[in-house]
């Protein structure tokens, strides 16, 4: 993530000089503004639960141990700073994955990613002073940890320091937004990402989502996002409301799009979307067919030999319904195998994706006949013309309408001269 120079006690720029900013477009929403508030924060966080949470969010390889750890910290430094928690968790997860190997690079140090050459000039005498108002300043203390390349390498000094910009910059969010002319963001966030000036909401999204993710694992309870004739669905994916990126009947070549895809990362858990049973769990072959698979040889399957669909189950649930789940990295239920809903079934990936970034692809039908998932889960998934490239591609589909509507008028034109310059002359 680019980032401008972010050091609060700079030398003053004229206000009338500084030029609007850019907004960096792709899968960014139009108007976060209109998202539905965050999830709040429980007043008293037990570090036990947070510590599960954060296994479960941070993925099979981070220990029970380091979650504890970790856990302690984010208590402890959000107390400190008056900061979110798990705001601070969503942070360490979308950095690095909570990583306490990370070292750095590209001027980035640690598990928060903190570039200290933005912040040396602010830091005096073990207090960080910043700007609240043109003519207002401000300090905190930070004299716990010396503010080093070497000490950022320590997961809990990244920690300390992460939490103590976070609070910085919740204070000077409405004076930076109004002096450096960013675009609207939601919170604080974005200026962790990109400094005094906002360029843009996508890291903003992501950590938000992440955040999302971590409560819900945390109070360790899902609740309906949809229905469907009386049945109760879970979205396929954590941290609700999802953004997609390409919805039903789009063009794929020469075959339209069956399904919806999310915008996800690799390795996120992939839920059944309601009780039933897995009809089948194998992979989609490249020269055609498919092959049923169980879920330990999943793991092993060669790339090259995958069709466009790559990993997939597929449910049956109650009154006809279907459910079919694309491009995963692997999955962990059996065909023949009853699930429950918003049981785990497999982890997002992108096998047999050959252009688009990983993603689930995600497919609704009642026996043979499509069904579209965003009529069902209203609120809980963002369609794509929500986001700067969905619009893009509405935008472009029309054009490619209405140039084939002129074609058809032109041909017809065309057609009709011809007829008449046959016509015989009386």
């Amino acid at each position: 993530m680019p980032q401008v120079a972010s050091n609060p006690a700079s030398a003053e720029i004229r206000r009338d000089r500084q030029p609007r900013a850019r907004q960096q477009r792709g899968y960014a929403l139009v108007k976060p503004q209109r998202l539905p508030p965050e999830p709040k924060t429980p007043r008293v966080v037990e570090r036990s639960r947070l510590a599960r949470a954060l296994k479960t969010l941070c993925g099979a390889r981070f220990s029970a141990k380091r979650a504890d750890q970790l856990a302690g910290w984010l208590v402890d430094y959000a107390k400190t700073f008056s900061v979110d928690p798990f705001a601070l968790g969503a942070l360490a997860y979308y950095r690095t994955r909570c990583s306490f190997r990370a070292r750095g690079g590209n001027k980035r140090v640690g598990m928060m990613r903190i570039q200290p050459s933005l912040h040396r000039g602010a830091l005096r005498d073990g207090r960080y002073h910043y700007r609240v108002g043109s003519k207002k300043r401000a300090s905190l203390s930070v004299a716990r940890f010396p503010f080093t390349r070497r000490a950022l390498r320590r997961p809990e000094v990244s920690v300390y320091f992460a939490a103590a910009l976070l609070s910085i910059y919740g204070k000077q969010c409405r004076y930076l937004d109004g002096r450096y002319h960013g675009v609207k963001h939601r919170h604080a966030l974005s200026h962790m990402a990109w400094g005094d000036q906002v360029r843009g909401t996508l890291d903003e999204e992501r950590v938000l989502r992440d955040r999302r993710r971590l409560l819900s694992y945390y109070h360790d309870k899902r609740r309906p996002s949809g229905r469907y004739k009386g049945i109760a669905l879970y979205s396929p994916l954590d941290g609700v409301p999802r953004k997609t990126t390409s919805d039903l009947h789009a063009r794929r070549g020469r075959r339209r799009h069956r399904g919806i895809d999310f915008y996800s990362d690799v390795g996120e858990p992939v839920r059944a979307i309601a009780d039933g049973y897995v009809f089948f769990a194998g992979v989609q072959r490249r020269r055609g067919g498919v092959r049923k698979l169980s879920p330990k040889s999943s793991r092993w399957v060669r790339r090259a030999s995958m069709g466009a669909g790559g990993l997939f189950v597929r449910l049956q649930h109650a009154k006809n319904l279907v459910s079919r789940y694309f491009h995963l990295s692997r999955f962990v239920v059996a065909t023949g195998e009853r699930v429950k809903a918003g049981q785990l079934i497999g982890y997002v990936g992108g096998t047999g994706i050959r252009h688009s970034r990983p993603h689930l692809h995600f497919e609704m039908r009642r026996g043979w006949r499509t069904l579209d998932p965003l009529r069902y889960y209203t609120g809980s998934v963002l369609p794509p013309t929500a986001t700067y490239f969905g619009r893009h591609v509405r935008r472009r589909r029309a054009l490619r309408r209405w140039l084939r509507a002129k074609r058809r008028r032109a041909r017809r034109r065309r057609e009709h001269r011809r007829k008449r310059r046959a016509l015989p002359v009386l």
